[in-house]
């Protein structure tokens, strides 16, 4: 499977400290993930972002795209 992102999801500040996402911790969460259905993949990651973000304004545009 191949995952197409911009710097929108990794750029996001959130998490307790208020810290940027960043893409060691995508990288790390689409191979945690990569054992699961599609469905249930993009699930997690747009959770994992909404979790991620809070209540903090997005910072970039976020795409998700299932096909």
């Amino acid at each position: 499977m191949v995952f197409l992102y911009s710097d929108g999801y990794q750029d996001q500040f959130g998490g307790p400290l208020g810290k940027k996402y960043m893409n060691k911790r995508l990288r790390d969460l689409l191979n945690d993930i990569s054992d699961k259905p599609l469905e249930e993949k993009y699930n997690l990651i747009k959770l994992e972002f909404h979790q991620w973000k809070a209540n903090r304004n997005q910072f970039d545009e976020v795409c998700y795209y299932r096909n």
